[in-house]
């Protein structure tokens, strides 16, 4: 899970960011998911679920802001949980 937010312009809709997980040994993506405006725009932090992932070495959590000069002044990511499920 990702606590994530950003800020945007005022009535900007569309995408905020994006986020996932890269397996570097396959060169392959394995989960990744597009966040607009709406779902983790304002001030406050929104907790963003990657789902259950068989992490390996190798693996890494990847997070881009959108290309969108002027729309989407910034996003941040306050933390990242991972969970050991036994």
């Amino acid at each position: 899970m990702a606590a994530v937010r950003c800020e945007a312009k005022e009535g900007i809709e569309g995408t905020a960011m994006t986020l996932g997980v890269y397996d570097y040994e396959n060169k392959k993506g394995v989960t990744s998911k597009t966040l607009s405006v709406a779902e983790i725009g304002g001030a406050e932090y929104h907790w963003i679920d990657l789902g259950v992932l068989p992490l390996r070495p190798g693996f890494n959590v990847w997070f881009a802001p959108p290309r969108r000069p002027g729309a989407v002044d910034a996003v941040y990511i306050d933390r990242f949980i991972v969970v050991r499920k036994k």
